[in-house]
């Protein structure tokens, strides 16, 4: 068969072996079906077999890939099978190491692109494979360690004439097949190669190659069944299979350095996307505590009356800045160019949290006027007393809250939120923690928030902000809705001054 190279080589790769089929070699053909088969059953009879190993006091590892070595060996020297049967060996092999010379300087301008994509991909596969690995075996892996010792191989092997060296992924997953499992074992293989070649090579010169390939194909079988992952991902998360899928598709059909590239890019966009569309959720106080979560994800949080509190769980920046002033201007109602009135919306009547209250009742019942409940949260927040801050009772301002039609309050209710009551939004708080940077048109973004929330009478808080963030809205300028006092260290720091000021209003 020819070797083909470039992209969509493993389309022309399966064209030439199923038009090859005819011409098949059944000496070699003989030797694959033996080599595949006792592999197999080494590997899956009784290596990886628990109740084969479990019979034996201590646990045996057969060398299936050195007994196929040796058998391979044997049977193409008594049985002459390279010059009689045409079988394909490894041949000659030299003995003895090439002499050192100072590479040719001369070439690389003719090969600075080629050697800079060499490069490039054999880090990738190398990282890639030494990650995966240290994940298995469960030993830490310093990428800047690979990268150096990847670079001091290849300085030193230039002087030898050496091919490019990275990782290969045969020999990779035969030496893990075999127990391999740490730097020894490549200390091991070096010395070996290096006996190998000035030794004992003219040993192997009768291996059929057809044994080797056996060898790769059956240490291939673990990294073919990583395949099945994708149904997993699938379940998890569609863009973290879609870009196991289209890398794994991208390499395979065109080629390592290309696939390489398209991998690197469709992972960089869902990156971009997810950003532009990140989640906006409302969040609501857990009761009796400073925390604050979202109130669709937990039955015990609710929304703070008069407040609007809304989190942006991505960095603010021009490619979603205009998306973010869409979805706070849809959940504060800003699309609508409203201004509450409070004659229209009075307030709802306080409730001592501490004391009992009186409200107003027919026939002895409690009487409020008719809300629709609201679905309750799937979630749970266990054990949120435990994480509360500490706070004296005098330095607490009351929610507002209203009764509910069994007669209890808001604070002793956890499935009411800020739509039971008729107090319209008096402020906005938005949660940065999650804003990881911002730049200037997000900034522009929250100072237009601003400056609309000011229009319709309400009043913007920013809280939980980064160093980063801080610094760029005060390089570029706050405005006169938007100023230093608006931002807040906590989320809880922002509601009790807004509750301050709503007791101001009443």
């Amino acid at each position: 068969m020819r070797d083909f190279n470039g992209p969509f080589k493993i389309i022309y790769t399966w064209i030439e072996f199923f038009s090859a089929i005819p011409y098949t070699h059944f000496p070699s053909l003989i030797i694959s079906v033996f080599c595949l088969n006792f592999l197999l059953v080494i590997k899956y009879g009784f290596n990886e077999n628990k109740w084969t190993q479990s019979h034996f006091p201590c646990h045996i590892h057969l060398p299936g890939e050195l007994l196929t070595v040796i058998f391979g060996i044997l049977a193409s020297y008594y049985l002459d099978l390279g010059p009689t049967h045409k079988v394909d060996i490894v041949g000659f092999i030299p003995l003895g190491l090439p002499e050192p010379r100072v590479p040719d300087l001369s070439i690389l301008p003719a090969f600075a692109m080629d050697t800079f994509a060499i490069a490039i991909v054999s880090f990738a596969i190398q990282l890639s494979f030494a990650k995966m690995y240290s994940i298995k075996h469960k030993y830490p892996m310093d990428p800047n360690q690979e990268l150096r010792a990847l670079g001091c191989s290849n300085i030193f092997g230039g002087f030898f004439q050496c091919l490019p060296s990275s990782t290969f992924l045969g020999r990779v997953v035969a030496q893990s097949s075999v127990g391999g499992e740490s730097q020894v074992v490549s200390i091991f293989a070096a010395g070996l190669m290096l006996i190998v070649l000035l030794f004992l090579g003219n040993l192997l010169e009768a291996l059929p190659k057809a044994c080797l390939g056996c060898i790769i194909a059956v240490a291939l079988i673990g990294m073919l069944k990583e395949i099945r992952l994708v149904w997993k991902l699938g379940k998890i998360s569609a863009t973290d299979a879609s870009v196991f899928l289209i890398s794994l598709l991208a390499v395979v059909i065109l080629d390592v350095d290309i696939g390489l590239a398209v991998a690197v890019g469709w992972s960089l966009l869902t990156v971009v996307l997810r950003t532009q569309r990140p989640d906006v959720p409302i969040l609501g106080r857990a009761l009796h505590t400073d925390i604050y979560r979202r109130v669709d994800d937990y039955k015990s949080v609710a929304e703070v009356d008069g407040c609007k509190i809304i989190g942006f769980s991505a960095p603010l920046y021009f490619a979603n800045a205009d998306y973010f002033l869409r979805k706070v201007r849809a959940i504060t109602h800003l699309n609508q160019h409203h201004v509450p009135d409070k004659q229209q919306n009075p307030a709802p009547k306080r409730v001592n949290n501490h004391h009992s209250s009186t409200t107003p009742s027919i026939n002895g019942q409690p009487h409020v006027p008719h809300h629709p409940i609201l679905t309750l949260p799937k979630l749970h927040l266990p054990h949120l007393h435990h994480h509360t801050n500490s706070r004296k009772p005098s330095d607490e301002i009351e929610l507002f809250t209203a009764v509910k039609p069994d007669g209890t309050t808001m604070t002793d209710a956890t499935t009411w939120t800020a739509d039971y009551f008729d107090r319209p939004i008096k402020h906005v708080i938005l949660d940065c923690s999650s804003i990881s940077f911002i730049d200037i048109n997000g900034v522009q973004a929250v100072k237009d928030l601003a400056g609309q929330c000011a229009a319709a009478n309400m009043t913007l808080f920013l809280t939980s902000c980064k160093g980063e963030v801080i610094e760029m809205l005060a390089l570029c300028k706050y405005s006169k809705d938007l100023t230093a006092d608006h931002i807040f260290m906590h989320v809880h720091d922002a509601v009790m001054q807004a509750l301050r000021e709503h007791e101001g209003m009443s």
